[in-house]
């Protein structure tokens, strides 16, 4: 039960997906219940309590600029393995050039980059942008590491997001929990880190 002392008293700002705040009304109570973030990463999966809290900055989403920042950094990481991954095709065919939209060296290239990501986010949830900027990937599933399976997915919808001309990022503009194509398709989310 929700008890309104004020106007503004029992109604907060939750951060949403750091681009739009989600107004909830907070019990009295809801420091004994159970809670969950407003953005969705839920404790436990089959979790369906409505009562939600304020996030502490540790389970916040990255704004919008932290995010395209790590994406930055992350492009020139990947382009310096592909670079090193490139040198060890060419040494294998004696220098002789790579036919352009060879087909087999466009799945190596991927393969490559998702290698990069797969690893990084399965062992510590951050790739080298991510560390750098401080926030992590996370399972919305429940508790635990991400696993391959969500890593794959992740790295298979985002290329998906990108493919569809960004559509993929642009709806946790309009998503009520902040989520983007690929979050949603790995159930995975980004939450600062410490």
């Amino acid at each position: 039960m929700t008890t309104y002392v004020g106007v503004f008293s029992q109604i907060r700002p939750t951060c949403g997906a750091g681009f739009l705040p989600e107004y909830v009304a907070v019990s009295r109570s809801a420091a004994a219940a159970r809670v969950r973030p407003a953005l969705g990463c839920r404790a436990n999966s089959h979790d369906n309590s409505t009562v939600t809290r304020d996030l502490t900055p540790k389970e916040r989403a990255p704004s919008p600029l932290r995010l395209v920042a790590a994406m930055v950094y992350d492009g020139l990481a990947l382009l310096a393995i592909w670079f090193f991954a490139t040198l060890v095709i060419v040494v294998a065919r004696r220098g002789t050039a790579i036919d352009a939209g060879n087909p087999f060296f466009t799945l190596y290239l991927a393969l490559t980059a998702y290698a990069y990501f797969g690893y990084c986010w399965g062992r510590t949830g951050q790739t080298l942008g991510m560390k750098s900027w401080r926030f992590r990937l996370v399972s919305s599933a429940g508790p635990g590491p991400v696993t391959w399976k969500q890593t794959a997915l992740r790295f298979l919808g985002a290329i998906v997001s990108v493919a569809a001309c960004g559509l993929g990022y642009v709806w946790a503009l309009f998503d009520r929990s902040g989520y983007t194509w690929h979050d949603r398709l790995s159930r995975t989310c980004l939450r600062n880190a410490d």
